[in-house]
């Protein structure tokens, strides 16, 4: 995983070559009366570097006819680094953070012109260097600057990668930390000096570049901060096998750098001193005990006892010593929360403390904490309707002798269950005296990226009843942007165990890294890993492990449903639990044991890191929670109040009203179904008659914002969690150790073979227009399908198209999204009217009567598209526009304006210029084939066929014209992907572009906070 895009490039420059930046160095040199030349931290742009580079009168000068006058010159060229180094620390590899360029050292045996060739395609500057016309051949520098940084294990692991393709280069280049010169100018030979600057795209080392295993070697910690490693007996064979490995053989210098090493790992005064008296030279000057003394652990690293044992030595494994964190929690905006706030001790629970809080008419907020029995309280009062996100905990908390998951009857449901509370009119005056009691309340918000509209409905439902409360242990009243809390309540319970967060920062592959961890545990284990398909390379990859795995997909399987009765691992012989965001609610495991090990996989947030560490509730010791996220160069992370974006969401609001206030109902009722996509992007919806402001949309937006700060800033992310009682251990950095790319591949030819083995059980089943299932071979994932497209012909699909979709779907698994989008089509598409219209003017002819889009012409096409819904849809705003879904085809600044939200200039070219971007705009709405070679005009062309002018060119049942299929002869070639093209008349409905004038945007009041608020909605889409 690459670290932050580059914007400027973080440099370390350098005097000349002697320069320090080690506090101590420069101590020591001020003692004695002497200075060290200047190391500066500081970031370039690429403009400064390049203008740098071609501008020869800011060049250094020198003069030098021979070798040793250049070499005496040479000492004092200043010199840089293009990476971020840490501040105050040695000039050495270990400190190196980050690297943003490439910089190519050539020595003769290449000409200037054929690395020219070579680089073509990329940006960068070339400058001849300080040897040239004294040394012989072509001697100089390249600068590539990377589009995304990489960190310094990152770099580590692309080392052979960088010298396979750069092979020209003097392969230092390729090191942590090389120093690269300045231009320097020698006078004696200016006129062989040159420089380049070439533009073009910046060097993409993960798409660029073939990757090169490195050889591994164990995956020690390289920390954000100094650890302590323990090796435990192991420590004592190592010392043995460096005294026999290097006995009477070490000079000076590199006798004190393997103290250095010795003293960063964590070896004892006794066990160095031994080494050190051994290692040295008959006569040595410096004793062990004063090379003991000169041991720092701040210059050396674990890693460098390599060079002191023989090759292919595998050292031992540490364990890093705990060092705990002061952390503090967040200040309370007030005095006091809440309105109440209660403690109870380890035996007590929510039904022992009724008296000490009351519930009021309105919302109520009860923070509670886990394993107070809060579900199982409210469950049980017969005036109380509970609401709950899962089955699961529907089945927990099941009142005696009442039908499963039926609210009305029962009064436990879940949240889908409100749907027969809101249609039973009859009753309404009854549910008006009842409380509404909503568990695990941050799904309200945390899970409205995937079920929005269950979460507006609950919302909706609050009136209906005269108390609601909301009920989690990891909410607060700001979560909710237009809530009105009644009461707040707190009701704190006393931990019987110790919790402590490891945070893990990855290089490379996240889950790779986490599985070494997870092989090496002898504890019970939790696992949250949020990708079902991952679950199984790691289940694959840790076979000498026994888990239950607990998804969606298996939670109704005999093995889940026993363990979930019987939630004891060591009853079944499980080492442990893995699963998706499914386990995080629900699971209550009940194994005694002394240690247990939570491990979180990748992006997850704080209040989900609290949640699954609470599915252990019988632990006596200390629960460990391994949090396992990409590498990320902490940056500073935007914080949006919600009011913000409230009022963004407002004000997107009106302008839409305004719209559509002259519209006929038809084109408004096309209008709004074109454009659901980007009115959710807004956070508005249309309610039938206005748009309206869609809060359930802001709360989600807001808990993005939070998820994102923590996962960039380790000092919020500890915060955020010191309040559910974490400890914390020093962050660390780790290596991929698992190499998982024959998991991978068996799992996804698994994942194909099981959904091909499904459609095709889907296609024997279709038997005259209809699905006949046997009992016998039926399968769920094959009900479940039925079930969608069942759903499918009631909405319009024809069952004559039924088997060609099937054949599609077998090939496509994901193309029941384009059907569903043609679907939602039958309202009206304005856009796809739009292309309809317009498309006859771009199509050109070639071969046999066969059409399509040239390379440009499918660019103006998504061009007009895309210029067409600035104006149609955002007012001419593509700030706006900015904000929603179009972020990931649009141009990154559409325009040279020092004020980027004033939208009076016309805006010439909003397409981004990458090449899949025309692609990706008209397949949002028609179908294209694969480009082919063709001659047109005499001349070679790649040209792009339109297959559909739909996302299928199904004739759907709705009154609707049919979309048109283009030149059949292409079809043919569709085939091979799709099995069977549907054949539609060629025909180009005569539909008129609606005319929509440029409108210049009026600025809304509170424009910094809105600017502010846009901006951080632009980079949410593209998350």
């Amino acid at each position: 995983m690459y670290l932050l895009p580059t914007t400027n490039l973080k440099v370390t420059y350098f005097e000349n070559r002697f320069a320090s930046d080690n506090d101590e160095r420069k101590a020591k040199a001020a003692a004695e009366g002497r200075t060290v030349a200047l190391t500066k931290h500081t970031e370039w742009s690429w403009s400064e570097i390049t203008n740098m580079v071609m501008d020869r009168s800011r060049w250094g000068t020198f003069s030098a006819h021979d070798a040793d006058t250049y070499s005496k010159a040479k000492e004092q060229f200043d010199a840089i680094v293009l990476a971020q180094m840490v501040e105050g620390g040695a000039r050495s590899a270990k400190n190196v953070i980050a690297h943003y360029a490439v910089v190519l050292d050539i020595d003769d045996g290449i000409t200037v012109l054929d690395v020219q060739k070579d680089l073509s395609q990329y940006e960068y500057v070339l400058y001849s260097s300080g040897g040239t016309g004294i040394k012989k051949g072509e001697r100089f520098r390249v600068i590539l600057p990377l589009a995304k940084t990489l960190s310094a294990e990152q770099w580590a692991e692309y080392s052979e990668s960088l010298k396979k393709r750069f092979h020209y280069s003097d392969a230092s280049f390729s090191k942590s930390l090389q120093i690269q010169y300045l231009p320097q100018l020698n006078t004696v030979h200016a006129d062989k000096f040159i420089a380049h600057h070439n533009q073009g795209h910046w060097l993409d080392v993960q798409a660029d570049i073939e990757f090169v295993q490195p050889i591994q070697k164990a995956a020690y910690i390289n920390p954000l901060v100094p650890v302590q490693y323990d090796f435990g007996d192991s420590l004592d064979q190592l010392v043995n096998d460096l005294i026999q490995h290097n006995a009477g053989q070490l000079e000076y210098e590199r006798r004190r750098i393997l103290g250095n090493h010795m003293k960063a790992a964590g070896f004892n005064d006794g066990q160095m001193l031994a080494v050190l008296n051994a290692v040295g030279r008959p006569g040595a000057e410096k004793s062990g005990q004063k090379m003991l003394g000169m041991a720092n652990a701040s210059f050396g690293d674990i890693k460098g006892l390599y060079k002191y044992l023989p090759a292919g030595y595998v050292l031992p494994m540490p364990q890093v010593k705990l060092s705990f964190m002061d952390v503090k929690p967040a200040v309370l905006n007030s005095k006091s929360k809440y309105d109440y706030e209660l403690f109870l001790n380890g035996d007590q629970y929510l039904s022992d403390v009724t008296d000490q809080f009351k519930i009021k008419p309105g919302v109520n907020l009860m923070i509670a904490a886990c394993g107070i029995g809060k579900s199982w309280y409210w469950s049980k009062r017969s005036d109380v309707l509970m609401v709950c996100p899962l089955l699961s905990i529907v089945s927990q908390n099941q009142r005696e002798n009442t039908e499963f998951n039926n609210l009305k009857e029962s009064g436990v449901g879940t949240y889908q269950q409100l749907k027969s509370i809101l249609k039973d009119t009859e009753n309404h005056d009854k549910y008006a005296e009842m409380i509404l009691v909503v568990d695990e309340a941050h799904g309200l918000y945390l899970d409205s990226g995937f079920k929005a509209s269950t979460n507006k409905m609950v919302v909706e439902c609050f009136g209906l009843f005269k108390s609601v409360v909301l009920m989690s242990g990891t909410v607060c009243p700001e979560y909710f942007s237009n809530i009105k809390f009644s009461n707040v309540i707190r009701v704190n319970k006393e931990q019987q165990f110790e919790k402590v967060l490891h945070r893990q920062y990855c290089e490379n592959d996240v889950v790779g890294t986490a599985i070494e961890h997870i092989q090496q545990s002898k504890n019970k284990m939790v696992i949250l890993l949020n990708d079902k398909n991952e679950i199984a390379v790691l289940k694959r990859k840790c076979q000498g492990k026994r888990f239950i795995e607990i998804t969606a997909d298996t939670k109704d399987t005999e093995e889940v449903q026993a363990f979930l009765k019987d939630p004891v691992l060591s009853h079944f012989n499980y080492d442990g639990v893995i699963g998706t965001n499914s386990i995080v609610e629900g699971l209550n495991i009940n194994d005694v044991v002394d240690q247990a090990d939570v491990i979180v996989i990748g992006s997850c947030s704080p209040e989900r890191v609290q949640q699954v560490t609470h599915r252990f509730r019988k632990v006596t010791g200390t629960i460990h929670t391994h949090h396992f996220t990409d590498g990320l160069v902490l940056d500073n992370v935007q914080v949006i109040d919600s009011t913000d974006l409230v009022k963004v969401a407002m004000s997107n609001a009106e302008e839409m009203n305004k719209r559509i206030a002259a519209m006929s109902t038809s084109r408004r009722n096309s209008y709004v179904n074109s454009y659901r996509r980007e009115s959710r992007d807004e956070m508005i919806y249309w309610d039938g008659q206005r748009f309206q402001v869609s809060y359930t949309w802001v709360d989600h937006e807001m808990a993005e914002q939070r998820a994102d700060r923590a996962a960039n800033d380790f000092s919020h992310y500890a915060q955020e969690l010191s309040q559910y009682g974490f400890k914390f251990v020093q962050p660390g950095r780790r290596v991929r150790v698992a190499d998982l790319v024959e998991e991978r591949a068996a799992v996804k030819a698994d994942v194909r073979e099981q959904h091909e083995s499904t459609v095709e059980l889907l296609v024997s089943q279709w038997v005259d227009g209809e699905f006949v299932p046997n009992a016998e071979t039926d399968t769920a994932e094959a009900k479940v399908q039925r079930n969608h497209i069942h759903t499918f012909i009631n909405r319009g699909l024809s069952r004559a198209d039924v088997p060609e979709y099937l054949n599609r779907l077998k090939v496509d698994k994901q193309y029941w999204q384009r059907l569903n989008g043609d679907l939602n089509s039958l309202a009206g598409n304005v856009v796809r009217d739009f292309i309809i219209a317009q498309l006859p003017q771009y199509l050109v002819s070639y071969g046999k009567g066969q059409q399509g889009l040239t390379a440009q012409g499918k660019r103006d096409l998504a061009e007009s598209v895309v210029q067409f819904v600035l104006r149609d849809r955002f007012d001419g705003d593509w700030v706006r526009m900015m904000g929603t879904n179009w972020c990931s085809v649009m141009a990154s600044d559409p325009r040279d304006n020092s004020d980027p939200y004033n939208t009076e200039k016309h805006v010439d070219h909003l397409l981004s210029p990458d090449d899949k971007a025309p692609d990706a705009v008209l397949n949002r709405y028609i179908t294209m084939g694969k480009s082919q070679r063709a001659r047109i005009n005499k001349k070679a062309e790649r040209i792009t066929p339109v297959l559909y002018t739909s996302l299928t060119g199904f004739d759907l049942l709705s009154g609707q014209p049919a979309t048109t299929s283009i030149h059949p002869p292409e079809m043919e070639q569709f085939k091979v992907e799709l099995v069977k093209p549907v054949a539609i008349a060629v025909t180009v409905p005569d539909i008129v572009p609606v005319a929509v004038p440029d409108v210049v945007v009026q600025q809304p009041a509170n424009e910094a906070a809105k600017s502010k608020a846009r901006s951080f909605l632009s980079k949410a889409r593209k998350r």
